[in-house]
């Protein structure tokens, strides 16, 4: 069976697509470091790395933002999710806006068991947000967007956030191992 290849463009300082002002970053990516312990049935470890053909230019648009460090028993508050994703289940177009929505994380046992954080609630990211950035209240990243489910029991949706801060280790031995590649070539 053939390997399914991807490429993947990052795009950089979008705020709306639509706007032809804007000075946007295009990059090609280089290489995909997908979690190698990543579950596609339970979204356990629903991470991946990206390593850019080029740096990226900082400018007002573009900054570096930092990880969270490990895990401090409480969960975060005051977090915000942004993302590209629909507004509405109805609408088939994705945002042409970067939106970003509050979110409250809560205690969700299949969460913590998936070291996932969670929300619930009728607002929270849409179908096209996976990959997009939970920030909580230190302006720090604390997850990426997962999935969402409905519980059987009826109620609010729930939504997932793979749990970065849990990933650390992983995410520094990728990176370095990738700068080793390059240097090596």
């Amino acid at each position: 069976m053939d390997k399914l290849t991807w490429s993947y463009t990052v795009l950089l300082g979008v705020q709306n697509v639509n706007n032809t002002n804007e000075k946007i970053q295009q990059i090609a990516v280089e290489q995909a470091f997908p979690h190698k312990d990543y579950n596609h049935s339970s979204y356990v470890n629903d991470v991946m790395l990206l390593k850019m053909s080029s740096s990226a230019t900082f400018n007002e648009n573009v900054k570096p933002i930092t990880l969270a460090s490990g895990d401090q028993g409480a969960l975060p508050k005051s977090c915000r999710v942004l993302g590209w994703g629909r507004k509405d289940r109805n609408i088939d177009n994705m945002s042409s806006k970067l939106r970003e929505i509050g979110v409250t994380l809560i205690n969700d046992e299949k969460c913590t068991k998936g070291n996932m954080y969670c929300s619930e609630g009728e607002n929270g990211p849409g179908q096209g947000d996976a990959g997009c950035p939970l920030v909580c209240e230190d302006n720090k990243v604390y997850g990426v967007i997962s999935a969402t489910y409905r519980p059987s029991s009826g109620g609010p949706d729930v939504y997932r956030y793979a749990k970065i801060t849990e990933d650390r280790h992983w995410i520094i031995s990728t990176i370095k191992n990738a700068l080793m590649t390059v240097k090596c070539l």
